[in-house]
């Protein structure tokens, strides 16, 4: 297959044996591609874990305060990303929202897992991809429900994933000081079609 990122979900499956939630089981029958995120190079390729460097921009620095002891090191970033996109939603921002997705895209149409290709292939499918529990638990959620792993970060019980993506033939350097802040955090997994304990279906 010629996916375009690692979700880390599939690396620990093959070298751990580790299991996974039934929010994260749409990556489940992925092969490796070629693009990786963070937390492969980290911790299963290079075993480090690293200090934070510093960070950039204000958000991220008021995010540091909702980061749990023990969090991964961009988590800050994760949550200023979650705030951003959180925006993007709110506003109706289609053009904003497609700009912050990692494609492929993993989801579900009509009951399938399929990978959404690109941009114009995401508006095309919107109120489909982002359903009325996703949009709902997105909407409702503060920056205290992200919370991370080494599947990438989340909300909630796992409506969106998105991480931190390593361009493709990109040689990541894990023991490099910006290895934490300088790749882009993108959506990379949105499992519609499953009712939360945060939002119930309308009856």
């Amino acid at each position: 297959m010629n996916d375009q990122k690692l979700g880390r979900r599939h690396w620990h499956k093959r070298l751990a044996g580790n299991g996974y939630s039934a929010f994260d089981n749409i990556e489940a029958d992925l092969t490796p591609p070629p693009l990786v995120s963070l937390w492969y190079y980290a911790v299963v390729r290079c075993r480090s874990w690293l200090v934070l460097g510093p960070l950039v921009f204000l958000s991220v620095l008021q995010a540091q305060e909702d980061c749990p002891s023990g969090s991964r090191p961009d988590c800050p970033q994760a949550i200023a990303f979650f705030v951003e996109f959180q925006k993007a939603f709110r506003d109706n921002d289609r053009k904003k929202v497609a700009s912050m997705i990692s494609y492929p895209l993993l989801t579900n149409l009509s009951g399938t897992k399929v990978r959404i290709k690109g941009r114009t292939e995401l508006l095309a499918h919107y109120d489909e991809v982002f359903d009325a529990e996703v949009r709902c638990a997105v909407l409702k959620a503060t920056s205290n429900a992200v919370w991370g792993n080494w599947r990438g970060f989340t909300i909630n019980l796992g409506e969106i994933w998105f991480d931190g993506i390593i361009p493709k033939g990109e040689k990541a350097d894990a023991n490099a000081p910006d290895f934490w802040t300088k790749y882009p955090f993108k959506i990379r997994t949105v499992n519609n079609g499953n009712p939360t304990s945060v939002c119930t279906k309308p009856q």
